[in-house]
Order: structure tokens, then C-alpha cells, then sequence
């Protein structure tokens, strides 16, 4: 028996700039030796695991990463623009950087990949944050006026656009760690607000040069499961959903779609946690929660793509499992009427994920960062047969 997508199902990858490009320079990568110094002090790791440096060097190879994302039978990839490559002070637009952008696009097209173009993924040009980041009076203006720029130059190589990735991830993990470390709850509101303000600028100003581009934003959302369906649990359950459904209620008029970036299940229970398997990095592996948070989904009336789903797994021992059980679920929420119309796996590359370096490895493809040299993890291949066929076996 097979599982049938759409036939205009669109299957790919996702990659962010800061993570695979290298050699940036934005606020992240100003704050990284800080975090890796404080990092080594406690843990007694190497500082370089810390700082993103080189990183895959996607930057000069992404047509040969490109190449690989072919020849797995792709037909789509997201990515992110670096706004510091753009802009690296205020006002100032790189018109090399811009070419560099352009020829990316025109790379992915040429492979008849079809772009699906980030604007922000955490993170910032040095001078923005100095004055003050996401949580500055003047954020939503600089942003849009970016956003204006890249769209005036980008519009019309690209259909789908997603404004912001995780906003709401970008605040939880800033009240604790970061470059843009907020430091009172007024910033925190501050910085929500600004970011629904941004979105909504950049929705506008996208819209005012081409109605009939698609633009969404990307949201991580957990499944949250009350065990044993105590009373307390299901209250705790219960704000956790508000929450989790927040941001895309505050986005919901200016959204035409909404990228989904799904990972982990959590379980709410005070005594015992019901056994599945785990990542690397100890997230839950549990494939039907993607199932519950689509039909959730399904409240707002919007195409939705799956624009992040993936587990850190070195040994590529549950990947090929955690895809296609993970895609089971997708399909039967297809077949319940929600109107999914795209996976990205996260990650094509291993990469730098963030404040805890190198160590997780997500790629579909494996990275030597010393040679930079790929290699196709098995579980890659088994993706790309899905991917050719349009279809799960049971």
C-alpha cells in the first residue's frame, strides 16, 4: 500500500545563513566568543566548537550543495538572506552582496529548485543592535525598510517569502543568553511587539510591489500532551497551547501562508516521563505529535508548510525512521482536510546550531569541518526515494 501526496507536494530542504555560510559578521558572531569562553570555563570544551567561523562554507559552495539537493530529488529549498551581509551599516546596501543573493537564486532556480526565500533568522547587523536590537522604538522601520530593499531586487526570482523564523524562540532564549539579551520584562514586550509590527510591515511593503506573492512567517510549535490526563496537567496543557498558537494568532490576517517548525513533544507530568526515543541532544522522538499540532493548524484556514522538522543524529540511526513515520502522520492529516502543501527537512547540512556549537548534527548531509568535504548520510538517500515517488510505502 502506498501514501499519495499532492502532486504539486513540494519536498526539500532548509538551511539558515548564519549557520551554514560563514565568516559573518553580526551580532551573533561578535557575542560568540563570550558564550565560548564561558562555555570552555564550565565545561572544558574547546572554544572552537563555539565560534561559527567558516561553518560549512555554504557561502562558496552551495552550488555544489545545490548539486547535492538535485540529486536527492528536491524540488524546493529554503534559506535565509544574511540582512548583515546586505546592509552592514545603516543605510548602506552592499551591491555585492546583493549579486551574491541573486546569483544563489538563479542557482537554485537553474536546478528547477523552487526558492523559498527567509528575510531574518535571528540574526542582526552589528549596528542594529547597538541601537538597541528587536527591542529599539526604531526596529519595525529599519526592518521594513530592508525588507522594501531586498523585495525590490528579489520579487520577482522568488514566489514564497517568510518574513521572521521563530520569533517567538528568539524571545524565550534572549530572556536568558544571546547577543540581544533582554534584560526586563519591558523589552520583552517591547520586542513582541515590534516583531508583529515588523511582520506585518513586511507583509505590506512585499504586497505593495507584488500582490501575488505568498508570503508567511515561520513558527516553532510543540506538541504538548497532558499525561494521564490529570486535572492540573490538562490546565498546564492548556496555557501551553495559548502560547504555542500566539504568534500566529497576532499574524493571522497578514499571513497568506504558515511555515511550521516542529521538533520535539513535550510531556506534562510531574512524576514520570513515558519512555521514546531521544536525539543527541535529548529531544523527544515522537512521530504522530506533528499530527495533532497540523489538525490544530487547521483552525486558521491557511496553507501550511513544514518549513523545519528534523533531530540532531550523528549516527543517522533514527533519521530514516523519524522521516517516514513522521510523514505517515502528515499525510493522514492531508487526508483530514488540512491543507499541507510542503516538507523541508532540517537541516541539508550539519551546521552551527547556535549556542551549542557544532556538536548536534542535523544534515541530511554530513560535514568534515576541517576539509569541508559532504558526504550523503544513508537516511539522505532514503528521503530522496519519498521525494522521487511522491509516495510512502506502508
Amino acid at each position: 500500500m502506498k501514501r499519495s501526496f499532492p502532486n504539486d507536494f513540494l519536498w526539500g530542504a532548509s538551511v539558515s545563513a548564519h549557520q551554514v555560510e560563514g565568516n559573518t559578521k553580526n551580532d551573533w558572531s561578535a557575542w560568540e566568543p563570550l558564550h565560548a569562553k564561558n562555555r570552555a570555563r564550565k565545561t572544558g570544551e574547546s572554544l572552537e566548537n563555539y565560534i561559527s567561523s567558516k561553518a560549512a562554507d555554504h557561502y562558496s559552495l552551495y552550488e555544489n550543495d545545490f548539486d547535492l539537493a538535485k540529486e536527492l530529488n528536491f524540488n524546493a529549498f529554503r534559506f535565509s538572506l544574511e540582512w548583515s551581509r546586505i546592509e552592514p551599516q545603516k543605510g548602506h546596501f552592499d551591491r555585492a552582496e546583493i549579486e551574491h543573493y541573486r546569483r544563489y537564486i538563479y542557482a537554485l532556480k537553474k536546478r528547477g529548485l523552487k526558492p523559498f526565500m527567509t528575510l531574518w533568522h535571528f540574526t542582526n547587523p552589528l549596528w542594529f543592535s547597538k541601537e538597541g536590537g528587536w527591542a529599539s522604538k526604531n526596529a519595525t522601520a529599519y526592518f521594513g525598510r530592508y525588507v522594501a530593499r531586498v523585495v525590490s531586487e528579489f520579487g520577482k526570482d522568488v514566489t514564497h517569502l517568510i518574513t521572521l523564523n521563530e520569533p517567538g524562540v528568539y524571545l524565550f532564549a534572549h530572556l536568558y543568553q544571546g547577543p540581544q539579551h533582554l534584560k526586563n520584562p519591558l523589552s520583552y514586550i517591547n520586542t513582541f511587539r515590534n516583531f508583529v509590527a515588523a511582520h506585518k510591515t513586511a507583509y505590506h511593503a512585499i504586497k505593495d510591489y507584488d500582490p501575488s506573492l505568498e508570503v508567511g512567517a515561520s513558527l516553532n510549535m510543540s506538541y504538548f500532551e497532558a499525561f494521564e490526563n490529570k486535572r492540573f496537567n490538562r490546565v498546564i496543557k492548556r496555557c501551553a497551547d495559548t502560547i504555542n498558537y500566539a504568534s500566529a494568532k497576532s499574524l493571522e490576517r497578514e499571513l497568506d501562508f504558515i511555515g511550521l517548525n516542529h521538533y520535539t513533544y513535550n510531556i506534562i507530568n510531574l512524576q514520570k516521563v513515558p519512555y521514546t526515543p531521544v536525539s543527541d541532544i535529548g529531544w523527544n522522538l515522537y512521530p504522530p505529535s506533528i499530527e495533532h499540532v497540523l489538525c490544530d493548524l487547521k483552525r486558521f484556514n491557511k496553507p501550511i508548510y513544514i518549513t523545519e522538522h528534523g533531530l540532531a543524529d550523528a549516527a543517522d540511526t533514527y533519521r530514516t525512521w523519524f522521516i517516514k513515520e513522521t510523514l505517515k502522520h502528515v499525510h493522514n492529516a492531508i487526508k483530514s482536510g488540512v491543507d499541507v502543501q510542503g516538507y523541508f527537512h532540517w537541516s541539508l547540512l550539519d551546521n552551527f546550531e547556535w549556542e551549542a556549537g557544532f556538536h548536534p548534527r542535523f544534515g541530511l548531509i554530513h560535514v568534515d569541518y576541517d576539509t569541508l568535504e559532504r558526504r550523503v548520510r544513508p537516511s539522505a538517500y532514503d528521503y530522496a526515494g519519498v521525494c522521487k515517488t511522491n509516495s510512502l510505502d506502508e
